[in-house]
Order: C-alpha cells, then sequence, then structure tokens
C-alpha cells in the first residue's frame, strides 16, 4: 500500500476516542453474542469453571497480600494528610487486587487455550470469516497459544509488581496489561490467517486504538464480579468478531482508494 493510500485512509477514520470506544465495544458484545447463541456454551462452559475458580482465587489472594504490603511499605499516618493516606490506601488495594485478579485471568486463558481457539474458530465459521478452516484444527499447535499466554501470564506478574507504586501503580498496571491481553485474545484469530510474530504486531499498531480499547474493557470487566467468569470464553467470542470487523473496515477501506 502507498504512503498516500495509508494518509487517505487515516484521514478517514473517526477519532481516537470513537475507536477506542469500538474496541471496547467488543468485550460487551462477545458475552451478549455468547449468551445469545447457545452452540457455544459447550465449548465456554469449561473455560468458564476454570477462571471462576482462577479469578476468584486471584481476588482472595490480593485481599490477603494488599494489608500485607500496605504495612510494610504505607508512610506512617503521623507523616501524611487523611487525605493522601486514603488515596494511598485506596490505590494500593485496588492495583494489588486488580493485578491479582489479572493474574488468576492469565492462568485461566493459559490453562483452556485449546478450548478457547476452537470456541474463536466456531465464531469465525458462523459469521463466515476467511480464516475459520484455513488452518485445519488438527494442525493447529499448543505452542501458538502457549507462548501468547505466557506472554500476558509475565505482563500479569510484572502488573502486580507494578502494582506496588504508591497512587499511579494502578494506571501503571492497567496500561501494561490491557494491549497483551488484546494480543492474547486475538491471537488465534490472527495465527489462523498464517501471520507470524511481526505481522500479528502490524496489525495491532494498525489498529492501536480499537485493540488498546478492547484490552482496557476487558481488564474493567474483569472487576464485575456477575460476568467475570464469562470473560475468557467472551474474550475469543469478542476478539473473534472484532478481528473480522478490522477486516471489513481495511477491505471497504481499499475499496474506496483510488489506485489500489
Amino acid at each position: 500500500m502507498s504512503a498516500l493510500a495509508i494518509a487517505n485512509r487515516e484521514h478517514g477514520r473517526p477519532g481516537q476516542l470513537e475507536r477506542l470506544a469500538a474496541g471496547a465495544w467488543h468485550v460487551p458484545g462477545g458475552v451478549g453474542f455468547l449468551l445469545r447463541n447457545s452452540t457455544l456454551w459447550s465449548l465456554a462452559l469449561g473455560p468458564a469453571l476454570v477462571a471462576l475458580a482462577l479469578v476468584n482465587a486471584g481476588a482472595l489472594a490480593g485481599l490477603f497480600l494488599a494489608p500485607v504490603v500496605e504495612n510494610r511499605i504505607a508512610p506512617s499516618p503521623v507523616h501524611t494528610s487523611a487525605a493522601l493516606g486514603l488515596a494511598l490506601t485506596l490505590s494500593l488495594w485496588t492495583g494489588i487486587v486488580s493485578a491479582a485478579m489479572s493474574v488468576g485471568l492469565a492462568l485461566s486463558l493459559l490453562l483452556t487455550a485449546p478450548l478457547l481457539e476452537r470456541l474463536s474458530r466456531k465464531v469465525e465459521a458462523q459469521l463466515g470469516g476467511r480464516g475459520a478452516g484455513r488452518v485445519p484444527a488438527a494442525q493447529w499447535e499448543f505452542k501458538t497459544a502457549l507462548r501468547a499466554g505466557l506472554f500476558f501470564l509475565a505482563a500479569s506478574l510484572l502488573s502486580l509488581a507494578l502494582a506496588l507504586v504508591p497512587l499511579v501503580g494502578p494506571i501503571l498496571s492497567l496500561g501494561l496489561a490491557a494491549p497483551l491481553l488484546a494480543y492474547q485474545a486475538m491471537d488465534p484469530t490472527l495465527s489462523r490467517r498464517g501471520l507470524v510474530f511481526a505481522e500479528k504486531r502490524g496489525f495491532l499498531a494498525q489498529w492501536k486504538h480499537e485493540t488498546l480499547g478492547f484490552g482496557f474493557a476487558a481488564l474493567l470487566t474483569l472487576l464485575i464480579p456477575a460476568v467475570s467468569a464469562l470473560l475468557p470464553p467472551a474474550l475469543a467470542v469478542g476478539a473473534a468478531r472484532l478481528v473480522l470487523d478490522l477486516e471489513g473496515v481495511e477491505a471497504d477501506e481499499l475499496a474506496s482508494t483510488p489506485g489500489e
């Protein structure tokens, strides 16, 4: 694609906030699609049960760890104002508990990767995506999901460490985990297109706002008790739909670009 075509395509896109919102919408959209489509429930049940156990275990671990860390690193109330002390406590507890839950999510995604790939494939087949049958399911390699899963697990552990940073810790933790969670969720769909790591990274960079919106929304959804267990299968569904939507947008943009 020419530089002019890229510039014209970027100029024709909506603003950054709209693109972030478009990516974020695919998380609740994935939940809704999953709940409406009973043919997906058999594949979603296992990942949901594993997530229910591990995410809640992460929350409990975070609740146990937070007061221990607070007692060790929080400044003495004598040297801080009441408002600052409250802000430090809230940021510390929020960051540690949410990061510990993301570790539980990362483990559940890693352990249920084969089921989530089959779920993603089935969604794409239902929606007529071009990647559903391109790589036969029998040839799908576990190492593909293992690599993506380990990336997000490492990011979750690092996020847990960043959560110890006063006040800005939760923001730093969220900023690190969100894009890697989006990559983890979208990796099976992109792998079915035969993309190598560099090409996947290029795709995510090309659609960085939609990708970040998806990742941020996923981490925020993790904090909602009623739906957190559904998050792994919902991410598999939502990520497949997001990739298909982005491919459709790209095709429309290329079709409307002179000289392509």
